[in-house]
Formats: structure tokens, C-alpha cells, sequence
């Protein structure tokens, strides 16, 4: 008898730092992508496709990316969720779920946060240097306040990003910008981004802030802030 056809949904977390980003570019690369088919095709003995949710570039974080793949495997899923969790290292798989044969984890999201931290302090513990941007000088919190609404809204993003996409109007529905000195969070949500959407808006508030380029020239693709500071938040469906 042929079993049936199931979707696992997993919810994982992962340090960036530790890969050359999400996409798998070829086989066993150091990619979180390839690094997480090898650990699933070890466990169920079965070749797969894996769905992200969000594709992070090198060096990106990860504390709710959701992904998912079929098999016709009858493996429990507590045990596939622990023996998984146990084969991977610098991964940390949060949840495992059955979900409906149609559900496709990019495809379904209907909403992205992520978080990007600033270190604004002269010194810095070297052991946050691959999860923040240091910044030495002291940021202007009140103006980047202020400018955080040019980035708010339903807008063309293209001089905002990287991206060779055609249609480049994205709705980022909300910016907040939280201190917890020296650590300073920027939480950004939106519908979906494009590539570097978001670390060019961060690079601009930060100019911002010093007062290094004024609101006329915010969305021109003037500092792309490091990868080491964002942070894959949540996925909504």
C-alpha cells in the first residue's frame, strides 16, 4: 500500500554567520538550505524540494523562517522533530507540523517582520560583532523618529533595493525603532520586500540621523547596511 502524500511545515531559527546564506547554489554547499535537505534526506531516506518562506543573504539571521516539503514518509513527527534538531548545529528547529498538500510557505505568507540591531556605543564586546552594526557615534533617535514615515506606506521601492524585479511598489505597513542602549532595534514589517529593501532603509535612516543626507536624497540607494544586523523575525499567513 502507497502511503499518502503528506506537507511537513517547519518552523526553524538559524545563525547567519555560520552559512553563506538560505539558497543552496550546489550540492552540500554551506548554505542553510543545502545543510537542512541533507539533515531531512538522512532522517526519511527520501529525496525532496524544500519551500522557504524567505530566501536571507549571507550573513542574514533567522528566528522564525518557515519552510516546508512533501513526503510520502510515516515517520512520527516528534521523532522527526527531534532527530533533526539533533543532527544540525548553528539550525534550531522550533516546530514541526502536518499541514494541508496545498500549503506553500512563500507562496501563502501574507507578511514579513524582520529586525535589524544597532550597537551605538564606542565599544563593543567582539562576540556581537556577527549579530549587529556597530555604530560608534551617537545616533539622533528623535529624527529617526521622524523619517522613519518616508518609509511607510504603499511606495515604488526600486531606488530602495537591488533588485531586477519589474514590479517594485511594495507596503511596508509598519517601522518601529526601539532602544534598549546600547542595543537598538529597528522592527520592520511589510507585505514582502525586495532584494537589500530592507538594509537600504536602515543605511538611510542612519544617515538620517547624523545628518549625512537630507530628506530629499532618503530614497536613493545611498548605504546598504551590513547583513550581520537583520534578523528574520516572523512570517504571517
Amino acid at each position: 500500500m502507497v502511503s499518502e502524500l503528506k506537507n511537513i511545515k517547519i518552523k526553524l531559527a538559524y545563525d547567519g554567520s555560520k552559512f553563506n546564506g538560505w539558497q543552496k547554489h550546489k550540492e552540500n554547499d554551506n548554505s542553510v538550505e543545502a545543510t537542512l535537505i541533507k539533515a531531512i534526506k538522512n532522517i526519511i531516506n527520501e529525496e525532496i524540494v524544500l519551500y522557504a518562506a524567505s530566501r536571507t543573504d549571507k550573513g542574514v539571521h533567522a528566528l522564525g523562517q518557515i519552510v516546508n516539503f512533501r513526503t510520502y514518509s510515516d515517520i512520527n513527527l516528534s521523532e522527526f522533530k527531534q532527530t533533526l534538531r539533533n543532527s544540525l548545529e548553528h539550525i534550531y528547529i522550533i516546530n514541526v507540523e502536518y499541514v494541508p498538500t496545498y500549503f506553500h510557505s512563500r507562496q501563502f505568507a501574507i507578511g514579513k517582520k524582520y529586525i535589524y540591531q544597532i550597537w551605538n556605543s564606542p565599544k563593543i564586546d567582539r562576540k556581537y560583532y556577527p549579530y549587529c552594526w556597530h555604530l560608534k557615534e551617537k545616533l539622533n533617535l528623535e529624527l529617526m523618529e521622524e523619517y522613519k514615515n518616508l518609509f511607510i506606506g504603499k511606495k515604488d521601492f526600486k531606488n530602495l533595493s537591488r533588485s531586477d524585479k519589474k514590479d517594485t511598489v511594495r507596503n511596508v505597513f509598519d517601522i518601529k525603532i526601539k532602544n534598549f542602549y546600547p542595543l537598538l532595534l529597528i522592527e520592520i514589517t511589510g507585505e514582502s520586500f525586495l532584494y537589500n529593501m530592507i538594509r537600504c532603509i536602515v543605511g538611510n535612516l542612519v544617515l538620517l540621523a547624523y545628518r549625512k543626507i537630507s530628506e530629499e536624497n532618503s530614497y536613493k540607494k545611498n548605504l546598504i547596511a551590513p547583513a550581520e544586523g537583520l534578523f528574520l523575525e516572523k512570517i504571517y499567513y
